[in-house]
C-alpha cells in the first residue's frame, strides 16, 4: 500500500527517524564502547605497574641496600621508571581519545534527531531544509571519520550507509511541511505581519508542545514510577483518580531500595514512621458481619 501510495498516487513519504538513528547506534554503538573498554584495562594495568615500581623503589630509598643483589635491583627499577612514566602516559592518551571519540559519536548520534525539525529546538526559530541538510551532513560526516579513525567493520560502514540513504526523503519531509505551511498561510488571507506571528509563534509553539508530549510518552517506559504506571495504563486503559493516589503513597512510602531507604526519605533526608502501623492507628476497623438468621 505504502508503496502503491507513494509511487502511483505521488503521496510523500516521511522516514522513520528511529530506524536512521537506530543504524547509526548499531554501525557505531558496540565497537567503540568495545575500543573504550580495552583502553581502560591498558591504562589500568600501565598504572598498576607503575604504582608498584614507584613503591618499591620508595621501599628502597628508605631502607638501604643490604646486598649487591638488592643494589641491582634498586638501579633496574630505577632504569624502568621512565619507561613506565611513558608507557603510562601513552595509555592515558588513548584512553582519553577513545572516551572523547565514543562522545563524539553518541553526540552525533543524538544530533540527528535535534536537528531534523522545522524549528529549533532551543529557541523556537524556523529552521528552513537546507539549514537542517546541513546539520544532518555534518553528523553523518562525523560518524564516518570516526568509522574510518577507529577502522570499524565494512557491515558498520554498510549500516551508515544504509542510514544515510533516507536522508534525501528525510530533507524532502522537512521541504513538505514548509510547502503546506505556506499554503495554510496563503489560505488565512492575513497581512504578512500576522502570518508571520502566526507561523512563528503559533504554529512553532504547537510543534515544540509536540514534541515535547511525545519525548514525554517515549521516555516513561523507562522513568522509575511512570514506567510502571505506563504499564498499568497500557493494560488498564485508565487509572482512577484514587488508585493513583494509592500508587502514590506506595511508591513514596513503601517501596524501599537495597539499602532500606525510600522515596520519602531521601527527598526530605530524614525517616518517617512506618505506613503500616500508623495505618492500623488511625483506620477504623471494619464493622462486624451480620448474623445469618435462621430460616
Amino acid at each position: 500500500m505504502i508503496a502503491h501510495a507513494e509511487t502511483h498516487m505521488g503521496v510523500h513519504y516521511s522516514p522513520d527517524l528511529f530506524h536512521v538513528q537506530q543504524e547509526a547506534c548499531r554501525a557505531t554503538s558496540l565497537s567503540l564502547n568495545r575500543q573504550t573498554k580495552k583502553a581502560e584495562k591498558a591504562f589500568k594495568d600501565v598504572e598498576a605497574s607503575h604504582q608498584e615500581n614507584a613503591k618499591k623503589l620508595q621501599d628502597f630509598n628508605e631502607n638501604w641496600p643490604c646486598s649487591l643483589k638488592q643494589l641491582d635491583l634498586q638501579k633496574e627499577l630505577s632504569s624502568h621508571a621512565p619507561v613506565l612514566e611513558e608507557a603510562l602516559s601513552n595509555a592515558r592518551k588513548e584512553f582519553e581519545t577513545t572516551q572523547a571519540r565514543q562522545r563524539r559519536a553518541r553526540e552525533a548520534r543524538l544530533g540527528i534527531g535535534k536537528v531534523y525539525h522545522p524549528f529549533d529546538l532551543k529557541t523556537g526559530a524556523p529552521k528552513e531544509a537546507s539549514e537542517a541538510q546541513a546539520g544532518l551532513n555534518s553528523h553523518f560526516d562525523t560518524l564516518d571519520q570516526i568509522a574510518a579513525e577507529t577502522h570499524l567493520k565494512p557491515s558498520s560502514f554498510a549500516r551508515l550507509s544504509k542510514a544515510k540513504r533516507v536522508l534525501p526523503s528525510m530533507i524532502e519531509t522537512l521541504v513538505f511541511f514548509w510547502t503546506l505551511i505556506a499554503a495554510r498561510a496563503a489560505a488565512l488571507s492575513f497581512s504578512p505581519e500576522i502570518v508571520k506571528v502566526w507561523q512563528n509563534q503559533l504554529v512553532a509553539g504547537y510543534y515544540l508542545a509536540s514534541v515535547a508530549q511525545l519525548f514525554q510518552r517515549s521516555s516513561s517506559c523507562v522513568e522509575g514510577r511512570n514506567g510502571k504506571l505506563s504499564l498499568r495504563h497500557h493494560g488498564l486503559r485508565e487509572i482512577s483518580p484514587r488508585k493513583l493516589r494509592v500508587l502514590g503513597v506506595l511508591h513514596n512510602f513503601v517501596i524501599k531500595r537495597s539499602d532500606g531507604s525510600t522515596a520519602a526519605n531521601r527527598f526530605f533526608g530524614q525517616k518517617h514512621r512506618e505506613l503500616f502501623p500508623w495505618l492500623l492507628e488511625h483506620m477504623q476497623l471494619p464493622p462486624r458481619p451480620r448474623r445469618k438468621t435462621k430460616s
